[in-house]
């Protein structure tokens, strides 16, 4: 069997195309729902089930791959939720991406995302270990915190976060508002937590020269949070006692989209009562 003449199989092509005007392929609308459902993806990157190691490693492992280091400083803010946020499409459209075939470029990957910090410090379970200067994820970033003296129960308390560079090179970058905190109590288990979507404005932008380092206020309280529920929900004051603070800070910049620095403050004494 000869080959179709190209001529007529282009004419057919046509005319089947002319034919049926309610197939044709429009590539806006395609693309409009591959950027949804890239935000949507996205914005669930760091989704319920996810832990601080898996987290903490992602961002090592990525940061050695592309050599992760000190960089300028980023206007964007990382924040911070493990759920979609408000006003992206949550359509049940999530899957026209792959339908489509089409992988917008538009966007560099995780570009604006919130990073899951509140995974950092969930409620009822145990405070992750605080990172060290060495962890590729701190990216030289040492943190440390400490409470400025006791609180009572139910009362709002405020502590001083220090983030030091320890690298030899300089570190500059935004630091993400709100700074997670956390309290846990003498078995090392949240107890409460801050709220990661509680701060207002932009982050703090910070110029860390090799050994340099700047403190941060922060500010806590002394409730009891509920598991499963959204911080801010507290349940009952903490009883008097010995209990400590803990802290996560992320630093952002525009040349590391979804590669911030991480870096988690051991946890510090502080008193109830």
């Amino acid at each position: 069997m000869s080959a179709p003449d190209p001529d007529d199989l282009r004419e057919s092509l046509r005319r089947a195309a002319d034919a049926a005007p309610e197939a044709s392929l429009r590539i806006d609308d395609v693309l409009d729902g591959a950027r949804r459902a890239r935000r949507r993806r996205r914005a669930a990157i760091a989704g319920g089930t996810a832990s601080v190691a898996a987290l903490i490693a992602a961002a090592g492992l990525a940061g050695g791959l592309a050599g992760l280091g000190p960089s300028p400083a980023s206007d964007s803010t990382v924040a911070i939720s493990g759920t979609p946020e408000a006003g992206l499409d949550a359509t049940p459209q999530a899957d026209e991406e792959a339908a489509a075939g089409v992988a917008p470029q538009d966007e560099p990957p995780f570009s604006d995302d919130r990073v899951g910090v509140d995974l950092l410090f969930r409620c009822g379970e145990a405070a992750p270990p605080a990172t060290t200067a060495a962890d590729a994820s701190a990216g030289g970033l040492l943190v440390s915190v400490r409470a400025t003296g006791p609180v009572r129960p139910g009362g709002t308390g405020d502590a001083v976060v220090t983030v030091t560079n320890t690298g030899s090179e300089p570190v500059a970058g935004v630091v993400a508002a709100p700074i997670a905190v956390a309290v846990v109590d003498g078995g090392g288990t949240v107890v409460w937590r801050s709220d990661p979507l509680g701060g207002e404005g932009e982050g703090r932008s910070i110029g860390l020269a090799a050994g340099e380092a700047a403190e941060i206020p922060v500010s806590f309280t002394a409730g009891q949070c509920v598991p499963g529920e959204a911080p801010g929900a507290e349940a009952a004051l903490l009883d008097p006692g010995a209990y400590a603070v803990a802290a996560a800070v992320v630093v952002t910049a525009p040349d590391r989209p979804g590669l911030p620095l991480i870096a988690v403050s051991a946890a510090a004494p502080l008193t109830v009562g």
